[in-house]
């Protein structure tokens, strides 16, 4: 922090002529979010941060908020951007060499253009971690409120043309997955069903030939739990990995 504020000659960094900036207001979502970033894990004083917030807003700078701000910055950048300590990368074998940010002058950057960075972030992790980040907030609401019930198969295969009741089951789970748009009732394998098919297939990293075997039965039917430490852990690596290109992601 010290670092940070002598290069900014310990001019305010949150504070304008009017009052909060907006990356204020988004960092503390951000912190108060966390796991929504695959941390199970507290920032301390998050509760101070939070009535400090949002108390009665003025425009004169307040040195402890801002403080604050900077401080809980460091230690979300360090959770959610740099992950886990080296040593835990090292121990499961990751030969990669991990990034390295500079995270005080990462920030500097951010405030100093606001009209590049308003409402948003570069944020200096791998391209797909934002990806992982929402289907892991998708597969946690799902396990919240549907008992995700193995589908049982009355054949060997599903091919186009095929009509099951057990189709109309794939239809519903695919569209709680958010792949398939069409009617859920319909027993039918149709030309929508097929597109919808082949597209969790490709993303479940199978062949993407529209035929419903065991495997892609055995996919449909893995527990939401074990998919979301499967999110947890690739988002942990994606912390790790430099992201060579950075563009604008949402901060809130």
């Amino acid at each position: 922090m010290q670092k940070f504020y002598n290069n900014r000659h310990f001019a305010f960094a949150w504070y304008n002529k009017n009052g909060l900036i907006e990356q204020a207001g988004n960092l503390t979502d951000r912190v108060k979010n966390l796991k929504d970033e695959g941390i199970n894990k507290d920032i301390p004083y998050r509760a101070a941060l939070d009535s400090m917030i949002y108390a009665k807003p003025s425009k004169k700078p307040d040195i402890k908020l801002e403080l604050m701000l900077t401080a809980q910055y460091f230690v979300f950048a360090k959770l959610a951007w740099e992950g886990m300590d080296a040593s835990i990368s090292k121990s499961s074998e990751w030969f990669l060499p991990r990034k390295k940010i500079a995270y005080d002058a990462y920030l500097d950057s951010m405030i100093k253009s606001p009209a590049k960075f308003a409402g948003t972030t570069v944020a200096p992790v791998y391209r797909q971690y934002d990806l992982l980040k929402n289907f892991l907030i998708k597969y946690r609401e799902l396990d919240q409120k549907d008992p995700w019930k193995p589908i049982v198969a009355d054949k060997k295969s599903y091919k186009p043309g095929d009509s099951s009741e057990v189709i109309a089951q794939i239809k519903t789970r695919l569209f709680k997955l958010e792949d398939f748009k069409g009617d859920t009732t319909d027993t039918h394998y149709n030309d929508e069903f097929l597109l919808a098919v082949k597209q969790f297939q490709e993303r479940s990293g199978m062949t993407s030939d529209g035929a419903i075997g065991p495997g892609t039965l055995t996919e449909l039917n893995t527990p939401l739990k074990k998919r979301i430490r499967q999110l947890l852990v690739n988002m942990e690596r994606s912390r790790w990995l430099l992201r060579y290109k950075l563009t604008p992601i949402t901060l809130v």
